[in-house]
């Protein structure tokens, strides 16, 4: 495929790329104060479109497929409305495990680390 040009459809109109669906999202989520936007749009891009970091650099200039762009656009907007990507994601990484996320679980925070390990640093002394 030839990333310089962008692709078109049959109608005339441009299909996304990956690329742009990703800086459109990061404009988006700006927009609404969200301070992570960077971050926040490349993770739920790898998601939706079920691509690793590496993938989504290699490939930022694909098209993007309707039912991807669909399960993409539902994530943002879930995000648009301050839901925690965690949460959007069902998953969390903390002290290098990931967990499973539900509505009954806590979602553990980055702060929880600093008070497991002065807790066990206590017990260790």
């Amino acid at each position: 495929m030839n990333h310089t040009v962008s692709p078109v459809a049959a109608q005339g109109q441009e299909v996304p790329t990956v690329q742009t669906v990703q800086r459109e999202a990061v404009s988006r989520l700006r927009a609404a104060g969200i301070e992570s936007a960077p971050l926040d749009a490349r993770i739920l891009v790898s998601h939706a479109f079920a691509l690793s970091r590496e993938q989504l650099l290699c490939r930022s200039g694909e098209p993007v497929l309707p039912a991807h762009q669909e399960r993409f656009e539902q994530l943002l907007l879930r995000r648009l409305a301050r839901e925690p990507v965690s949460r959007i994601l069902g998953r969390r990484e903390f002290w290098s495990l990931e967990f499973v996320l539900v509505p009954e679980t806590l979602d553990p925070r980055p702060d929880s680390e600093t008070v497991v390990e002065a807790g066990l640093a206590a017990l260790a002394g």
